[in-house]
């Protein structure tokens, strides 16, 4: 069997061929399939509880998703949820966009964070005289950082 997109009223299958659409499996970890689940929001018509296709070719396709689907659990595409086939505006594509924004944003300021603590350590261990200092291992205060010191070595971190 083929496979199809099960998210309300999309119409996506692998035999229409379209290019750039990808078919994502529902996640076999429980508690992001949980997720999945919850966004897909199928339910069935008669009893009214949440409905997931049994069908192995049951996929959802790449259209449901912002910029492609991620493992990151932080980020907006760790569940679909572009045009899920309900709500109001039928196409929240301006508030994924800026969901995914958001993460960008967080990810750079994490990194700058790290960045910034190495460029301190380091400094603190560049103007030290090195007496008081012997004792603390260079490699363990370096984080992602590539400096030269006053000796013209260049100090960059093995852990990152």
């Amino acid at each position: 069997m083929g496979k199809v997109c099960i998210v309300l009223g999309c119409r996506n299958r692998d035999s229409y061929k379209q290019p750039g659409i990808k078919f994502h499996r529902i996640p076999k970890d429980e508690g992001r399939k949980e997720l999945w689940i919850r966004a897909i929001n199928r339910r069935d018509p008669v009893t009214g509880k949440v409905w997931i296709s049994g069908d192995e070719g049951a996929r959802v396709c790449s259209v449901h998703f912002i910029d492609g689907k991620c493992d990151d659990p932080k980020s907006p595409d760790y569940v679909p949820s572009v045009k899920m086939g309900y709500g109001s505006c039928g196409d929240n594509a301006v508030s994924s966009s800026k969901s995914v924004d958001r993460y960008k944003r967080a990810v750079k300021r994490t990194a700058d964070q790290k960045e910034r603590e190495c460029r301190m350590q380091l400094d603190f261990l560049m103007t030290a005289d090195g007496k008081e200092n012997d004792h603390l291992p260079l490699q363990d205060l370096l984080c992602n950082v590539e400096l030269e010191d006053k000796n013209g070595t260049i100090l960059v971190c093995s852990k990152c």
